[in-house]
């Protein structure tokens, strides 16, 4: 294995491990040794690693849209809340929508 694991994307643990198990075939399988998260059987340990750490880095920029957005929401509360009508769900919609396009953005390229 040339590159490291990266820790957990879920709970963030760094006690994680890769297995060569076998069914007739042999597979390789990243899992946490904490909440048990997992890539499922890989056929190739470079792939297994590469599929984890993927996650890895896909789950810190969720992490980064969810905290931009939650700042948003921070903010629009502070600024608006005694403003009424369009206003109030235009600033919700923006922060939905910067958001989700996160989102969509960090699975299209984990």
């Amino acid at each position: 294995m040339t590159e490291k694991l990266k820790s957990c994307p879920f709970c963030n643990e760094t006690q994680v491990t890769l297995t060569r198990w076998s069914k007739g075939v042999a597979v390789w399988e990243v899992f946490c040794l904490n909440c048990k998260a997992s890539t499922g059987a890989k056929f190739h340990e470079n792939e297994a690693v590469e599929h984890w750490n993927t996650r890895a880095d896909m789950h810190t920029e969720l992490v980064e849209a969810l905290e931009a957005a939650m700042e948003g929401v921070h903010n629009f509360h502070r600024d608006y809340v005694h403003y009424e009508g369009g206003k109030v769900d235009k600033e919700l919609n923006r922060i939905w929508n910067e958001l989700n396009g996160a989102a969509l953005k960090a699975t299209k390229e984990g």
